[in-house]
């Protein structure tokens, strides 16, 4: 082709070519952009500093920052969603397209932004779906859309992470769930799985489960459980909320208590043997375990519990305490306990904690107590007060040093009297 020739093309091509936009002309308004090259998203994501966006989000009114709201953008394609997926500051706004196919959502599930919200999609196949679910941030499209998925495709193996995907984790009407289903399910790249609506979970649904990478597993509605299921569960990498078990027996408690990640929640037990409590107490390594269904507890099981040798031991539903079993808490060597719901003490108990030697002691419930209880307390740094206590106490303080000032006052003016006559 002949030079000339090629200037001539060269310069028509730039004549019909869309606009290049500029990073600074991005900023303005960006859901005014109708439509974006690769190219011209690629500088968007690198450069846009993020917006503060007002809008409707799960029901609420939030204002939420680091937005890009897109908006205007009625069609998007894979190159250019893949471009976009690079913005990692906050939010993505798509909710101007209607139609995504599944390649274009799968660039767009590698964003690493908190939420994408696509609520104007009309519709959603199920291709478009299973890339969606590959997103580990909280995704967003109409009700309307999710509906009709839901009535053409079926929750099953297929569609279980769709289903977890479009629904943020919450599959809390699901009541059955066999373990090749709980395997998919498993591979949700979200932050949790909430499974309150199954009633019974077998040893292998459990295995599965236990594999999910999330941070939080939700099986609330579980009443019993036996020790190979228990032992199953306990694999799980993350927070395992059982707050539906009203019962345990030590078998049972040994298997859990090889939990040994994050948090352990039995928070259905309102009541615990020694055997049980012995057994739970050997959850170890950086773990919680929270039983704030229990409000009273004998001597026996708190000297069991006392042994615990995880991180944190959380006893938030405690509203009782006897000197003897304040004394056997107090044992505890190297965690954390927290008896949050207490509201008083006497001058037993406020000894027996004030010898406590593990982590720290949360008291802050503590709504009664004398201040020779309060002196006691405050002998162990580890004791931790509610805020009022403090403020007690820097107000006491500050009440005691205006009457010695005062005082202090009057027996000069005193002194002076006298002195002041004579002359």
């Amino acid at each position: 082709m002949k030079p000339r020739v090629r200037t001539l093309l060269v310069v028509i091509g730039l004549a019909f070519a869309p606009p290049a936009i500029r990073a600074d002309e991005l900023q303005a308004d960006t859901n005014a952009i109708q439509r974006l090259t690769p190219e011209q998203a690629r500088t968007l994501a690198e450069t846009f500093p993020g917006a503060y966006v007002v809008f409707d989000r799960l029901g609420h009114t939030a204002g939420v920052s680091g937005c890009l709201p897109l908006n205007g953008l009625r069609t998007l394609d894979e190159a250019t969603a893949k471009a976009l997926s690079g913005f990692a500051k906050g939010p993505l706004l798509l909710d101007g397209l209607t139609e995504l196919d599944a390649p274009t959502a799968g660039a767009l599930a590698g964003c690493p932004c908190r939420f994408l919200t696509l609520r104007g999609l009309t519709s959603l196949d199920a291709d478009t779906a299973a890339a969606l679910a590959d997103y580990a941030g909280s995704l967003e499209l109409s009700s309307d859309t999710v509906r009709k998925f839901f009535a053409t495709h079926p929750f099953g193996k297929d569609t279980a992470r769709a289903y977890a995907a479009l629904l943020g984790g919450d599959l809390s009407r699901l009541t059955a769930l066999d373990a090749d289903t709980a395997q998919a399910l498993a591979a949700y790249k979200g932050h949790s799985l909430r499974l309150d609506g199954l009633t019974t979970l077998d040893r292998d649904t459990a295995k599965a489960l236990a594999t999910f990478n999330g941070s939080a597993l939700h099986v609330g509605g579980v009443r019993t459980i036996d020790a190979e299921t228990a032992r199953s569960l306990a694999e799980f990498a993350g927070r395992l909320f059982l707050d539906g078990l009203t019962s345990l027996d030590p078998e049972t408690a040994t298997a859990l208590a090889a939990f040994d990640r994050m948090d352990l929640q039995l928070s259905g037990l309102t009541s615990l043997d020694t055997d049980t409590a012995a057994a739970l107490a050997e959850v170890a390594g950086h773990s919680t375990l929270r039983l704030g269904g229990i409000a009273t507890l004998d001597a026996a099981t708190a000297k069991a519990l006392a042994k615990f040798k995880g991180a944190w031991l959380v006893l938030d539903g405690l509203t009782a305490l006897d000197a003897d079993a304040a004394r056997a808490l107090a044992e505890v060597q190297d965690a954390a306990l927290s008896l949050d719901a207490l509201p008083a003490l006497d001058a037993d108990i406020a000894k027996a904690f004030a010898t406590f030697r593990g982590q720290w002691l949360s008291l802050h419930g503590l709504q009664r107590a004398s201040f020779g209880e309060i002196a006691t307390l405050r002998t162990n740094p580890r004791i931790k007060f509610p805020n009022a206590f403090y403020l007690l106490r820097e107000t006491i303080a500050l009440l005691v040093g205006i009457a010695l000032c005062v005082l202090l006052a009057v027996i000069c003016w005193r002194s002076a009297v006298p002195r002041s006559a004579a002359l």
